[in-house]
């Protein structure tokens, strides 16, 4: 019978054959950690293993992220072999985390206190060089590998802007990000600024000390800050910043380089409505007040006014008050031409044309 290493290379790697090289990879490394766990399953065995396949990844300490990453690799697999297809070990939304300006105005001037840092770290690294990444970080949302990957040969001064080549991140392919003249003149500041020899003297943020040095020196400054806010939390608040500027969902999309929007949203900013929900007034029935009952007569009298009450003649001035008009509204609707008033006895004199006693008609 055909098992999982064989089905994946022969069958399932055409279906691939669109995707990039880092999405190849984690395929490849999933197939190659289910082998090594579960011995090379078959399709009729491999979706009865999902419990041992899981204790033995958190026996290797992986994180939840990284083993519903594995599952979800896996289902993709046994959908093609029409196997039975796991779930995930948690299935609650991932809510995005909202930075605010509280929180990086905090790490920003913490990045400021030499006194916290590693001696060997602030000898070549002053506050300008942090303070230039949270600033470039927030106006490019790249990740961490590639901000410490651009050279001085990507950054346009003259037109402001950068250019990312396919090998720097996880996008693999070329695009451009435009700069801020505030931000270009940050970075200046840093050209030959601690000057290092080796591979890595041709770069905007020229990081020798390792990963290590990285997060010792990025971790105090959060402790002083009082604040957990990473490299990678700024990406989002480069996000967030941008749906604050207005940004349209394509325009977001592209700012945190992205291939599509759910993933955006999903995982990164979500737009919040609070300023909207602010502005809507539910008209509530606290106090509630039916509306009169409209006469069709009476609304016709209201709309046309002046040339209604000129048209009228005796006859369908009789056969209003008959029918129950509103005396009070028909008085004022016809008082705006001048021949209708009240006499003193309660009754409405109409006079058409020339004042005398054939042309005058009184109603009780």
């Amino acid at each position: 019978m055909q098992t999982l290493r064989d089905f994946f290379e022969r069958d399932f790697l055409r279906s691939l054959a669109d995707r990039d090289r880092r999405t190849i990879a984690g395929y490849q490394q999933t197939v190659k950690l289910v082998v090594d766990v579960l011995d090379d399953p078959t399709p009729g065995t491999l979706g009865f293993n999902r419990d041992f396949f899981i204790r033995e990844l958190r026996k290797r300490k992986a994180a939840p992220a990284t083993i519903n990453k594995h599952i979800r690799h896996i289902n993709a697999v046994l959908k093609q072999m029409q196997g039975k297809v796991w779930s995930a070990i948690s299935t609650k939304e991932k809510v995005p985390r909202n930075i605010t300006n509280y929180e990086f105005q905090a790490l920003y001037h913490a990045f400021g206190n030499e006194v916290e840092f590693p001696k060997f770290i602030v000898r070549k690294h002053r506050p300008h060089f942090w303070r230039t990444i949270m600033h470039f970080v927030c106006i490019t949302a790249l990740r961490r590998e590639a901000v410490l990957g651009i050279e001085w040969c990507n950054v346009n001064t003259q037109e402001q802007f950068l250019t990312l080549e396919p090998w720097i991140d996880k996008k693999d392919k070329r695009r451009f990000k435009p700069l801020t003249a505030e931000l270009l003149d940050l970075m200046l500041k840093l050209k030959g600024f601690g000057a290092v020899s080796g591979p890595k003297r041709h770069c905007v943020f020229p990081w020798t000390h390792g990963q290590k040095a990285w997060y010792e020196c990025w971790n105090r400054a959060e402790n002083l800050a009082g604040v957990k806010l990473g490299l990678h939390d700024l990406k989002r608040f480069s996000g967030e910043l941008a749906l604050r500027a207005g940004a349209t969902q394509l325009e977001l999309m592209q700012h945190m380089d992205h291939a599509n929007i759910a993933t955006t949203l999903k995982h990164y900013c979500r737009p919040k409505t609070t300023d909207l929900v602010t502005r809507i007034k539910v008209p509530l029935p606290m106090e509630f007040e039916p509306p009169p009952p409209e006469n069709p007569i009476l609304a016709e009298i209201d709309r046309r006014g002046n040339e209604l009450t000129e048209s009228l003649d005796l006859q369908r001035l009789v056969r209003l008050l008959q029918s129950g008009i509103d005396q009070e509204r028909l008085e004022s609707a016809a008082r705006r031409s001048g021949r209708v008033w009240e006499t003193s006895t309660g009754t409405i004199l109409t006079v058409f044309g020339e004042e005398d006693e054939g042309s005058e008609v009184a109603y009780a």
